[in-house]
Parts: C-alpha cells; sequence; structure tokens
C-alpha cells in the first residue's frame, strides 16, 4: 500500500506539480465522503473519482489546448462543489 501511494505521488508530481498533487489527493477522497460512509465504499469512490477527475481533465485540457494540472483540479474542483450543492451540506 505504501510503494503504491509513494508511485502514484512520484507520477502525479511530473504529470501535475506538488501544489496540484496535494488537490488530486484530497479532492477525491472528499468527493467521495460526500456520497458514502464506509470506508471501503469511501476508498473506492475516491478511486473512481481520481480516474473521472483525471481522464475528463486530460480530455478538456487536449481539447482545448490549456495546462493540464489546471484543467484536472478545475474539474475537480467544479464536481466537489457541485455534489456539495446537490447534497445540499
Amino acid at each position: 500500500l505504501y510503494t503504491m501511494i509513494a508511485l502514484s505521488i512520484v507520477v502525479l508530481i511530473k504529470v501535475v506539480g506538488i501544489i496540484l498533487v496535494i488537490a488530486l489527493l484530497t479532492i477525491p477522497a472528499a468527493t467521495a465522503k460526500l456520497f458514502f460512509v464506509d470506508l471501503k465504499k469511501v476508498i473506492s469512490g475516491a478511486i473512481g473519482f481520481g480516474m473521472l477527475y483525471s481522464i475528463v481533465g486530460l480530455y478538456l485540457s487536449y481539447t482545448f489546448n490549456i495546462a493540464s494540472g489546471a484543467s484536472i483540479i478545475l474539474f475537480a474542483a467544479v464536481v466537489y462543489f457541485g455534489a456539495q450543492v446537490v447534497r445540499g451540506k
């Protein structure tokens, strides 16, 4: 588990930068926590949200010719705040 976390951080730093790594590690978990209570479901949800954020953010980056890190995190932030509005928290 620790090896996977370390590899994820190293790869993410090369893709998006240190500040954005912190956001990409926390936003998916925070979004999943809005929908799930059970720890296993939160972890699975965070993985799913992280994959969704990365794929859609890279697609937006390619389509609009903007920075990949910024597009990933901006999409993640929009989804997170949208989820908060929907959930009413």
